[in-house]
C-alpha cells in the first residue's frame, strides 16, 4: 500500500514531544518526500511482517526511529565498561517490566473470562453490552501481545546485527565533521532496519543518514564499511 509521505511527515511533525531540531529534521525530509526509497522501506517492513500494528503506520515508525537515533547520536559519549554494564542493567529492567505488564494483562483477561463463564448465563443473542465486553477483552489481548513483542524485540547489545559502540574520537585528520555522531546513527539505524525487515538495508540507512545530517552525502557502500561486524563480540 502506497504511503502519502508528505501527509505522514506533517502528522509526525505535530507530535508534542518533538524538539526544534526534530522539526528541522522533518523539514529536510519533506524536501525529499518524492524519493521512491520511502515506499521501498515501507514495503520491506510490510513484507517482513516483524512489527505489530503501529499508530500512524510503518512509515511513521521509520520517522520516529530516525529522530530517536539522531538524538541519541548527538548526545552519545564514549562508554566505559561500568557505563555499559549500567545501561544493560537498565535495559534488562525495562524488558522485565514490560513482560511483567503483559503477563498481568493476560492474567486479568483469563480471570474475567473465567468469571463470566462461571457466574453469567450465556446471552440468547449478543447484546450491545456483551459485544462491548468482548471487544474490551480483545483489545486487552492485543495490547498484551504488542507489549510482549516489544519487550522480546527490544534492542540489546548482544542481539544487535552490529554492535553500537561509540568511538573515542569525535573527529580528526581525514575524518568527516561529526564523525562520532554519524557512526552511531548509522549503526543504530542498521540495527533498526535489521530488526524490522530482517536485513541491514544499507542503501536505506544511507538515505536516512543524509536526511538526518545535512551535507552527510553517504552511499550504501560507505554505510556498509562503517557498520562492518568486525568486533570481538561477533567473532566465532
Amino acid at each position: 500500500m502506497e504511503v502519502d509521505v508528505k501527509e505522514a511527515l506533517l502528522w509526525c511533525r505535530q507530535h508534542p514531544s518533538l524538539t526544534e531540531d526534530d522539526r528541522a529534521h522533518i523539514d529536510r525530509w519533506m524536501a525529499e518526500a518524492r524519493d521512491p526509497v520511502w515506499q521501498k522501506i515501507v514495503a520491506a517492513i510490510e513484507t517482513a511482517d516483524r512489527l505489530p500494528p503501529i499508530q500512524g503506520g510503518f512509515f511513521c515508525f521509520v520517522v520516529f526511529s530516525s529522530l530517536r537515533c539522531r538524538r541519541y547520536a548527538e548526545e552519545a559519549v564514549y562508554e566505559t565498561k561500568a557505563m555499559k554494564k549500567e545501561r544493560e542493567l537498565e535495559a534488562q529492567k525495562r524488558r522485565e517490566g514490560r513482560l511483567a505488564l503483559a503477563s498481568d494483562i493476560e492474567d486479568i483477561v483469563r480471570r474475567v473470562r473465567a468469571h463470566r463463564r462461571k457466574w453469567e448465563a450465556p446471552p440468547i443473542s449478543a447484546t450491545w453490552r456483551e459485544t462491548e465486553a468482548q471487544q474490551a477483552l480483545a483489545w486487552l489481548e492485543q495490547q498484551s501481545r504488542i507489549i510482549r513483542r516489544s519487550a522480546e524485540s527490544s534492542s540489546d547489545f548482544s542481539d544487535n546485527f552490529v554492535p553500537e559502540t561509540v568511538s573515542r574520537q569525535t573527529g580528526g585528520v581525514e575524518k568527516r565533521p561529526h564523525s562520532r555522531q554519524l557512526g552511531v546513527f548509522m549503526k543504530k539505524m542498521v540495527n533498526c532496519m535489521h530488526q524490522s525487515t530482517g536485513n541491514p538495508r544499507y542503501e536505506f540507512v544511507a538515505k536516512l543518514t543524509n536526511v538526518a545530517f545535512p551535507n552527510a552525502d553517504f552511499g550504501a557502500a560507505e554505510v556498509r564499511q562503517r557498520c562492518r561486524r568486525r568486533t570481538r563480540y561477533t567473532r566465532r
